[in-house]
């Protein structure tokens, strides 16, 4: 059984790497393991936020009859939906059946995995571990930064990202202080990836806007402290970008926020994906669209004025599902997608009074408008948070510690 645990748990912090040659980007493993888990446990427990997760996985059984995907492609959106709640639910469980945790150390083994394989790649040998992975885009193309243990760089920085979360959620301050910059720093330097950095910024400025509305004025001073500092900092800080990808599309979001989706495909697709389930609850009525119906959608808006510069030509000609599993919940189940965020945020609720909590709720929920569900991390977050924050007690000294 501590066999079993040790590869769920060591899939769930490597998502990408192509085991089973399925050839697809984020991989089964951690499901596959998790199934056989639950399998094996006895006496499984269950709680709210977990019976959010299951719902909304049976509520996308019953969409798949009217699905206009092809079967396989229905298939894998179950699945995306299968994965949080599955993998949440065998992490919740062998934490309440099985004496052990994440050791900082183990972590920190993680962190310098990412590390080390994106050193090489940046430094010596862009392909460097890539046979592991399904595909390998982007690396050093079109001045994009390199993938590490990923698909892509996009990929590598949103993985980072999502460790932040982790490292917030479970280890003290003192650890953080190192395991966040250090993350940070992979993503500016190595993944060098627009989405990442994105989130990261927007998140920062909605926790510190909300801190200043709980009238917290250290982070008033914080908020200031980075305006002034992004002013100063910018002409060398857009130089030292200016030849990356996302140097060219800061420097146009800058100049007109809404134009950003004109100069690069890439980004926008990934932002009328963001932005298509939450003007779909206004045009829609926050009613299901089930599967298979965001391009008619998203063509549909191209024609109204007011969205025309969310959407550009390109992406019409090239039909493609939405990305982000926050977006598709949102979209194909309308109001019964809610399941999704009112399951992550009874999940963290307990905690929601410290500072880092409020972030990395922030941020979580932002990262999931961008990745699919079917990341077993984001399913291992949700599990690991849930019992950590209604375990409150510290379990007896028979603890058995993961690596």
């Amino acid at each position: 059984m501590k066999v079993l645990i040790s590869l769920f748990i060591f899939f769930c912090f490597f998502p990408y790497l192509d085991v089973l040659q399925t050839g697809r980007d984020t991989q089964p493993n951690a499901l596959l393991v998790g199934i056989v888990i639950l399998f094996v446990t006895e006496n499984k427990k269950i709680n709210g936020p977990l019976i959010a997760l299951w719902s909304l996985f049976i509520i996308s059984l019953l969409f798949s009859f009217n699905s206009l995907y092809t079967p396989f492609g229905t298939f894998k959106a179950i699945v995306s939906y299968l994965s949080p709640a599955l993998i949440a639910f065998t992490t919740y469980n062998i934490l309440l059946s099985k004496d052990f945790k994440i050791t900082h150390k183990f972590f920190l083994f993680v962190m310098l995995s990412y590390f080390i394989v994106g050193m090489v790649q940046e430094f010596i040998y862009p392909n460097f571990m890539s046979f592991i992975l399904a595909s390998a885009r982007g690396v050093h193309m079109f001045g994009r930064g390199v993938i590490s243990l990923t698909n892509e760089p996009s990929f590598y920085g949103i993985q980072m990202l999502l460790f932040i979360v982790f490292s917030l959620m479970h280890f003290d301050k003192k650890k953080n202080l190192f395991f966040v910059p250090f993350a940070i720093a992979q993503i500016f330097f190595l993944a060098k990836t627009t989405t990442a950095i994105g989130l990261l910024g927007l998140s920062f400025g909605i926790f510190c806007v909300i801190q200043v509305l709980r009238r917290k004025l250290l982070y008033v001073f914080i908020l200031l402290f980075s305006i002034a500092a992004g002013f100063i900092a910018y002409n060398s800080l857009m130089k030292s970008f200016e030849d990356t990808r996302f140097g060219k599309i800061a420097e146009e979001f800058i100049q007109d926020p809404l134009k950003i989706t004109q100069v690069d495909a890439s980004a926008s697709l990934r932002l009328t994906s963001t932005f298509a389930p939450f003007i779909a609850i206004k045009e829609n009525y926050f009613m299901p669209f089930g599967y298979g119906r965001f391009n008619d959608f998203r063509s549909e808006l191209y024609y109204k004025p007011q969205y025309r510069k969310l959407i550009d030509p390109y992406i019409l000609d090239h039909p493609t599902k939405m990305g982000g599993g926050l977006n598709n919940a949102l979209f194909h189940f309308g109001f019964l997608g809610l399941l999704l965020p009112f399951a992550i945020f009874f999940a963290f609720s307990k905690k929601m009074h410290r500072p880092e909590f409020i972030f990395g709720f922030i941020l979580f929920v932002l990262i999931l408008t961008t990745i699919q569900l079917s990341n077993s991390i984001v399913g291992f977050i949700i599990g690991y948070t849930l019992y950590n924050t209604n375990n409150l007690e510290e379990k007896s000294s028979h603890n058995t510690v993961f690596l």
